[in-house]
């Protein structure tokens, strides 16, 4: 959402605040995939509400996802406070009008889009409140699982580094953007009110999560918004994932059971009595269809 905005926006600053946040976005949604990738894979569960208290057991692995969760909320210090930092000040100094008619008409251009990231922006912290309270801090371990294994801790823990590090180093950020001459002289990253708005945003999105745990939690079923909005596309979607998946999954099946069955007679031939030239053929068939 903020580099669409940002593009849309269009100015020097607000377009390079777009290109900035595309770089970070794959820092840390890469970072955030591979910390919660690490749980799945260390316990086998992907229900958040069948994990918590992981935080004793999986350190390094919880450490990182601190870190990645940081990032994408635009907490002071982090690659994405920089980047989306650049896109609201522009959102905020944007002033959109629209000719209706004839007349030209002003719909709050600077005032809404600047509120729409704003919201955003809370909802952000508080989606990854969630996640992390569920799967690491909160109750205690149901199982024991092991830490991330080093293979799978340096990276993680590297690319948090670099989050980190283009947080409090923004002109390293800087020098890789559009225009960098421009944003390194018109925009200053920490300033009280920056700060002050990503603090505020923190402590909404915190105080948010905890006043609507508890209503959620006992709601028994909330409509996909996609779902309502768009019925037709949201079920045309899914019978087409469906529709793919299950494909795949008979082709996957099929595969399987003829590479067994060559398996079976190239073990056994005299059970079968294929002659060798037979044998061949049935395996040089299997390899292929796997291959394929």
């Amino acid at each position: 959402g903020y580099m669409i905005a940002g593009v849309g926006i269009g100015t020097t600053l607000a377009t390079a605040g777009a290109f900035g946040h595309v770089f970070n976005h794959i820092l840390y949604k890469a970072l955030l995939f591979m910390s919660i990738g690490v749980v799945i894979y260390r316990t086998g569960i992907e229900d958040i509400t069948e994990v918590g208290g992981l935080w004793r057991v999986m350190p390094a692995t919880f450490v990182s996802y601190l870190l990645g969760a940081a990032a994408i909320s635009g907490v002071p210090g982090f690659n994405g406070f920089v980047s989306k930092g650049i896109v609201i000040a522009e959102a905020h100094k944007s002033m959109k009008t629209f000719v209706i008619g004839s007349e030209e008409t002003f719909l709050g251009g600077e005032d809404l889009l600047w509120w729409l990231l704003i919201v955003g922006g809370v909802g952000t912290f508080m989606s990854f409140i969630k996640l992390g309270y569920y799967v690491f801090l909160h109750g205690e371990a149901t199982v024991d699982p092991d830490d991330a294994k080093p293979g799978q801790a340096v990276p993680m823990l590297a690319v948090g580094g670099l989050c980190l590090a283009l947080g409090l180093l923004p002109g390293t950020l800087f020098k890789i953007l559009p225009n960098t001459a421009t944003v390194a002289e018109k925009y200053t990253t920490y300033t009280v009110p920056h700060v002050l708005e990503a603090v505020v945003l923190g402590a909404v999105g915190f105080a948010g999560f905890f006043a609507l745990k508890t209503p959620l939690s006992k709601a028994t079923w909330i409509p996909d918004v996609d779902r309502v909005l768009n019925p037709t596309v949201f079920y045309g979607g899914r019978a087409l994932v469906v529709f793919i998946t299950g494909t795949w999954a008979a082709v996957d099946r099929a595969a399987v059971g003829l590479v067994s069955a060559a398996y079976r007679i190239g073990a056994d031939p005299g059970r079968f009595a294929y002659r060798t030239a037979d044998r061949v053929a049935a395996l040089t068939l299997a390899l292929a269809v796997l291959l394929l």
